[in-house]
Protein backbone atom coordinates (compact mmCIF):
# COMPACT_ATOMS: atom_id res chain seq x y z
CA UNK A 1 0.00 0.00 0.00
CA UNK A 2 2.90 2.61 1.07
CA UNK A 3 4.90 1.33 -1.86
CA UNK A 4 1.85 2.10 -4.34
CA UNK A 5 0.91 5.93 -2.81
CA UNK A 6 4.78 6.57 -3.32
CA UNK A 7 5.11 5.62 -6.88
CA UNK A 8 1.57 7.26 -7.93
CA UNK A 9 3.11 10.25 -5.69
CA UNK A 10 6.52 10.05 -8.03
CA UNK A 11 4.94 9.38 -10.84
CA UNK A 12 2.56 12.96 -10.39
CA UNK A 13 6.02 15.17 -9.58
CA UNK A 14 7.31 13.49 -12.60
CA UNK A 15 3.84 14.58 -14.62
CA UNK A 16 4.55 18.30 -13.21
CA UNK A 17 8.10 18.75 -13.78
CA UNK A 18 7.44 17.59 -17.72
CA UNK A 19 4.87 19.66 -17.59
CA UNK A 20 6.88 22.63 -16.60
CA UNK A 21 9.54 21.83 -18.69
CA UNK A 22 7.01 21.67 -21.94
CA UNK A 23 5.51 25.31 -20.82
CA UNK A 24 9.42 26.89 -20.50
CA UNK A 25 10.09 25.54 -23.75
CA UNK A 26 6.57 26.96 -25.31
CA UNK A 27 7.78 30.38 -23.45
CA UNK A 28 11.11 29.99 -25.14
CA UNK A 29 9.76 29.61 -28.39
CA UNK A 30 7.24 32.47 -28.16
CA UNK A 31 10.34 34.66 -27.07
Amino acid sequence: MKIGIADTNFARYDMARAAIKELKRGCSAEI
